[in-house]
C-alpha cells in the first residue's frame, strides 16, 4: 500500500532550495549528536559545497554560513537552557509552596513551630517564617 505523503514532504520535492536547506539543517544536527558543533557544521557545509546545494550558496559564503549556524544553533541551546532552568525554578517554587501548605495545616491543626520543624525535619526559623507570612495574607 503506498503511504500519502506530508504536506512537508511534497513541499520540499518542488523546492529544491528548500530541500537542500532542510537537509544541510538535518546535516547539522545528526552530526551534532556525536561531534562538537563547529565540527558538525564545518562538515554538513563541506558536503553541501561538495554536493552544490543552493547552486553553490554555500561555496561562496561558506564563512557566513558557519557564522549563521553557529549562532542559531548556540540561540537553541541558550533558549533550551532557559527552558531547563525555568522548569527547575517551577520545580523550587512547587516544593516551596507545598512546603507552605504543610506548615500552615499543621499550625491549624494546633500543632506547635517546634514540632513542626521536628516533625518536617526543617529550621524552626523557615517555620515561624511561614507563620509570620501566613498572618499578613
Amino acid at each position: 500500500m503506498l503511504s500519502r505523503k506530508s504536506a512537508w514532504q511534497k513541499l520540499l520535492e518542488k523546492c529544491r532550495a528548500l530541500y537542500e536547506y532542510a537537509s544541510y539543517v538535518a546535516k547539522v544536527k545528526e552530526y551534532g549528536k556525536t561531534m562538537p558543533l563547529k565540527d558538525a557544521v564545518d562538515r554538513a557545509v563541506n558536503e553541501a559545497i561538495e554536493e552544490n546545494y543552493l547552486d553553490g550558496f554555500f561555496r561562496k559564503h561558506k564563512e557566513g554560513v558557519v557564522n549563521v549556524s553557529l549562532t542559531e544553533y548556540n540561540e537553541e541551546e541558550f533558549i533550551e537552557n532557559r527552558r531547563a532552568e525555568g522548569r527547575e525554578e517551577g520545580r523550587k517554587e512547587g516544593i516551596k509552596e507545598g512546603k507552605m501548605q504543610i506548615i500552615l495545616k499543621l499550625l491549624s491543626k494546633g500543632r506547635s513551630c517546634e514540632e513542626i520543624s521536628d516533625l518536617l525535619d526543617i529550621p524552626l526559623e523557615e517555620v515561624r517564617q511561614a507563620e509570620k507570612e501566613s498572618c499578613g495574607s
